[in-house]
């Protein structure tokens, strides 16, 4: 919990104070995020999960994410990924939002990301079932033999996701 504070702490001192939501800082709406977010990061066993979950919780308090209607999804949704699917989920906002790419290929982001393919399919899986990736639909005429299955996309629910997360606090 103290780690969670500090990282907390050491983000919201990086916003320029005129960026935040003062309204929505002082919202029960807001405190009830913080909580979500101190009981997922008392649960965290990595770093990288406190970071997230850090940078999620001070995005909520800078518009547009503090008008969003999705924030506790977003929050939940995060308290659940492994760290192997934070990066991948990184690796497709990278690729799908600032690359534009729609589609991405499991060997492809094995390559990129150092890892054998199988664990790059495993995270993929995983953000499957959490509704933050996808199969892509496309026909099987247009995939090279070999490929089928291997390729992802990122759902809206990635993409809002991903924004929360992976953009700091939209210091760049």
């Amino acid at each position: 919990m103290r780690q969670f504070t500090k990282e907390v702490n050491r983000v919201l001192s990086e916003i320029d104070t005129a960026k935040l939501d003062k309204k929505f800082l002082s919202s029960r709406e807001f405190s009830s995020l913080a909580v979500q977010s101190y009981r997922a990061a008392s649960e965290a066993d990595s770093d990288l999960k406190i970071q997230t979950l850090a940078n999620a919780l001070c995005n909520c308090v800078i518009p547009p994410i503090s008008k969003d209607n999705n924030k506790a999804t977003v929050l939940r949704t995060i308290s659940h990924l492994s760290d192997t699917e934070i990066y991948v989920l990184s690796y497709f906002f990278r690729n799908t939002i600032q690359e534009k790419r729609l589609k991405l290929n499991a060997d492809k982001i094995a390559l990129e990301l150092s890892w054998p393919k199988q664990n790059v399919v495993v995270a993929c899986e995983g953000l499957i079932q959490l509704g933050v990736a996808r199969l892509p639909p496309v026909s099987w005429d247009d995939m090279p033999s070999g490929s089928e299955g291997d390729s992802y996309s990122i759902t809206e629910l990635g993409i809002q996701t991903a924004t929360y997360a992976m953009r700091s606090c939209q210091i760049t």
